[in-house]
């Protein structure tokens, strides 16, 4: 083989194929039938066309779902993020040692709660109706609202 910009775009071992001293072949399928019929091997110039993937047709509920679930996702994320806030503050002090750490221990959860909420229903909600998943992302996140937060803020 000539030193040219060519041999980039070859293997090894092409040079035998080109002489003719190789075959070429298909990957037998599955079920150990070959793609054709005919014993004969395919000739260089026509390849296998893969077998065609049957997508179910996305329509503008989709999309408007995608779009829903994308702003919700900032909603929950503004709501775990006014719970750290709450957390951090810590307004209350309690006399009882494990009444303050129980109380903690809660504002904590508090902010971790919209991120697994939000991740669970998307999760257990995969692949199925898209209006659904929407109703109980609406739900929790009237659910969730950071209410120490923004009594505190007002």
């Amino acid at each position: 083989m000539e030193n040219t910009d060519d041999e980039a775009l070859s293997w090894a071992g092409d040079e035998s194929r080109m002489r003719g001293s190789g075959t070429w072949s298909v990957p037998k399928r599955a079920g150990g039938a070959s793609p054709s019929s005919s014993p004969e091997a395919p000739s260089p110039s026509s390849t296998p066309q893969p077998p065609a993937v049957e997508r179910p047709a996305s329509g503008w509920r989709d999309s408007v779902g995608l779009l829903v679930t994308g702003v919700l996702a900032g909603v929950y994320l503004l709501f775990s993020v006014a719970w750290l806030i709450t957390a951090f503050r810590n307004p209350i002090a309690i006399a009882d040692p494990l009444g303050q750490f129980m109380f903690t221990l809660g504002l904590w959860f508090a902010a971790a709660a919209p991120i697994l909420v939000f991740i669970a229903i998307v999760l257990w909600r995969r692949g199925r109706g898209v209006g659904l998943r929407l109703l109980f992302l609406l739900i929790g996140a009237l659910v969730l609202i950071p209410w120490p937060y923004l009594t505190w803020a007002a």
